[in-house]
């Protein structure tokens, strides 16, 4: 909505979200708690500070505002909540007229809201919301909801097929993107003399070295070296000491791989349920390919036998073996397009299909895996990815399985969804103002605190290749331009790749005009990722919050959590700070936590919804999570969350709402860089977060130290708020000072 039509003062949102269902897989730990020293303290006053008061002794009539939205469609979940003021500070209750029957209404936030359902069809009419003092009142104008027939749920995109004009003379795998740069780029010459020196390591090397010993001595100045690399200098300069040299690599590495068979053991290929198999295959395709020709007879078949081999256990987990052994293994993530394991799978067969020319592999992919993968992406609507913003960031190699395949048969696979060129945005408002950071979400596969990392990098890089001349692609080129990828120390660098292993990516054609973003928010739905600033200057404030399906390994117990900065960590999972990063249970996330027997009650796989409203100077936010607690109905029955993020006072006020069984306790919880310290006022500082409670109204005040806790966490407090019993509303101001 752009325009709110105002009452008696500041604006208002609507909110309305489809509840479909998606099929979930996969799950996590919940977490446990310690018991940590409490203390109780009256909350602030309710008008809160630094606000102009009204004339003394004159008692003012509370103002509200809001525009609800006039329809909703059965199967979709209804919510408006009106803001309210009262300019003396006075405690407001609301009241409604002619609630609908499928309605419930909060007299604490004024809240109407409600699954509607086929038997709900119809209009409601004279509907009105009222805010009071206690003395004085102001209600909105009268309103209708027309409830209206379900909208029919578009069936997914589904692969088609396509057919392949196969060449006929090597190399079969197209490079061509890499040789954008020109061969007096710096970042050309920044891959040569890295590539100069691999082969002066390996022509170094003994005619009886070992694949062993050769990556020890390439690893002293090139950790992780490639022979991709090498190919690619070849393909780029045709010097053949650079496909020598990766030839003389990957014959060692088949070498000692088929040492490994012959004595019965499993090859390093197929370790961490083969998940490094695409990396080694793009190795050994590349190789094969480029360097056909230069091959004898005996590396050809002996390469190829093991490539083959390689291919059919990953897909063919339960009969898997190596020469006369058996070697089953658990199939993980084999038909889950969600995964990052997936993509490295799809690499390896793609590259070897194309190397080889096998049409059985071609078939294979469009009639057993391309099925899979485009309908997965037509519903990650938004972009991004279920696993989050860490082990996420694999879709950089998803997207190179793209290119790779769209150079080498003219198939275009990012094509088939809006996927690819949406994930470029994700990434952008993902990212916090200062481009140091971006939202954590999920585990964290690097380092705990989410800081820059060349694979955040290579994935955008990636995605712009594939869409070089839009509007995505030249915001992506902004952002290439203009985040901070962390130097390992205090520094970062900037418009290039840190590691030497990455390269190569800095080749691919990513400059041209870049475009800014305007927006400022993002709601990626298909993973329930949503993101918000007041503006695009570095000094902006920003909020994420997370709201949707929860189904893989690497996702968090984080449904209804929240994240707020400005200029550095305000709110922020305690994950963050932790040893290892995949800290999963909601004691670490800024939720409710429903403690029952000494212990948190886990979030469970689900699909929890949001709807939003944007009306320029606030944003609405209300989450229904109660799926999330859907296992543990017979505790928690439901819980709504109302989030509402204003720009110009750079503020998130948090209202929950919750029914929990008689044994459960509600506890409100916030994670925070700093110690909050109780102020004159009764509200608290944690650095430059202001943190306000106002519900419930005399609550018990916890603050956790949560190195205290466990040795775990290096730093981080968890402030806690808990009401009597029976209690389940909670209402928080926050504000970045």
């Amino acid at each position: 909505m752009s325009r709110t039509q105002l009452y008696t003062t500041a604006p208002l949102r609507l909110l309305l979200l489809s509840m479909a269902g998606i099929l979930s897989v996969a799950g996590c730990n919940g977490g446990s708690e310690s018991a940590a020293a409490a203390h109780s303290s009256p909350p602030p006053p309710a008008g809160g500070s630094g606000t102009p008061g009204p004339t003394p002794g004159v008692n003012a009539a509370p103002t509200i505002s809001g525009v609800p939205a006039d329809t909703g469609a059965a199967g979709t979940y209804y919510a408006f909540a009106p803001v309210a003021t009262d300019p003396n500070g006075d405690a407001l209750t609301f009241s409604v007229e002619n609630l609908p029957a499928w309605a419930t209404f909060s007299d604490r936030s004024g809240t109407l809201s409600g699954m509607l359902t086929s038997a709900d069809v119809g209009a409601y009419a004279a509907i009105r919301i009222a805010v009071t003092d206690g003395s004085l009142a102001t209600a909105l104008p009268a309103f209708v909801i027309n409830v209206t027939p379900a909208v029919p749920t578009a069936a997914s995109a589904t692969y088609r097929g396509f057919t392949y004009s196969l060449p006929t003379t090597r190399p079969f795998i197209a490079l061509n993107d890499y040789a954008a740069s020109g061969r007096s780029s710096a970042a050309y010459l920044r891959l040569k003399a890295q590539v100069d020196d691999a082969v002066a390591v390996t022509n170094a090397l003994p005619a009886n070295g070992t694949y062993s010993q050769l990556i020890t001595a390439l690893n002293a100045d090139h950790y992780g070296y490639s022979a991709v690399d090498s190919v690619i200098m070849f393909r780029l300069s045709g010097d053949t000491r650079y496909i020598q040299q990766a030839i003389r690599m990957v014959e060692l590495f088949v070498a000692s791989e088929n040492v490994k068979i012959a004595a019965g053991a499993a090859p390093e290929i197929a370790g961490d349920s083969y998940l490094y198999v695409g990396p080694n295959m793009e190795q050994l395709a590349l190789t094969y390919d480029y360097g056909y020709d230069r091959l004898t007879a005996a590396q050809r078949t002996a390469w190829s036998a093991f490539a083959e081999q390689a291919i059919f256990n990953v897909w063919n987990y339960a009969t898997a073996q190596w020469g006369n052994y058996t070697h089953p293994w658990s199939g993980w993530s084999v038909n889950d397009a969600g995964n990052n394991y997936f993509y490295s799978f799809l690499k390896a067969t793609q590259l070897w299909a194309l190397a080889s020319q096998s049409t059985t592999w071609i078939n294979f992919l469009q009639t057993k895996k391309y099925s899979l993968l485009v309908p997965f992406f037509n519903s990650l609507q938004g972009g991004g990815s279920r696993e989050g913003t860490g082990y996420g960031t694999a879709l950089g190699n998803l997207f190179e399985d793209y290119a790779y395949w769209k150079a080498s048969t003219g198939e275009d696979l990012a094509s088939y969804s809006s996927h690819a060129r949406d994930t470029i945005d994700y990434w952008i408002h993902a990212t916090v103002p200062t481009f140091d950071y971006f939202a954590s979400i999920g585990d964290q596969a690097r380092v705990s605190m989410p800081v820059m990392f060349d694979y955040q990098r290579k994935l955008v890089e990636e995605a712009v290749t594939l869409y070089p001349g839009t509007a995505q692609g030249g915001r992506g080129r902004w952002w290439l331009n203009r985040i901070k990828v962390t130097d390992g120390g205090t520094g970062f660098v900037l418009g290039t790749m840190r590691y030497n292993f990455d390269f190569r990516y800095d080749l691919l054609p990513t400059t041209g005009t870049e475009q800014a973003p305007s927006s400022l928010l993002y709601d990626a739905s298909g993973t329930g990722a949503l993101f918000a600033r007041s503006d695009w200057s570095t000094s902006a404030s920003w909020m994420d919050t997370n709201a949707g399906p929860y189904d893989q390994s690497h996702a968090h117990q984080d449904q209804g959590s929240f994240s707020f900065f400005k200029n550095t960590w305000l709110a922020v999972t305690s994950n963050v700070y932790s040893n290892s990063g995949i800290n999963q249970g909601v004691d670490v996330e800024n939720v409710m936590r429903f403690m029952a027997g000494g212990s948190a009650i886990p979030q469970n796989q689900s699909v929890s919804s949001k709807a939003v409203a944007d009306s320029g100077g606030v944003v609405q936010i209300n989450e229904n999570l109660s799926a999330a607690y859907a296992d543990s109905a017979g505790q928690v029955s439901s819980w709504l969350r109302d989030l509402t993020y204003t720009r110009q006072s750079h503020s998130i006020k948090v209202h929950d709402r919750c029914v929990v069984a008689a044994q459960v306790t509600p506890i409100w919880q916030l994670h925070t860089p700093v110690a909050p310290v109780r102020q004159s006022d009764g509200s608290y500082l944690a650095g430059k977060l202001r943190i306000s409670p106002r519900l419930p109204a005399s609550p018990s005040i916890t603050i956790v130290n949560m190195h205290s806790l466990s040795s775990e966490f290096n730093d981080g407090y968890r402030f806690e708020l808990a009401g009597s019993s029976g209690s389940c509303e909670f209402e928080v101001d926050l504000q970045a000072q």
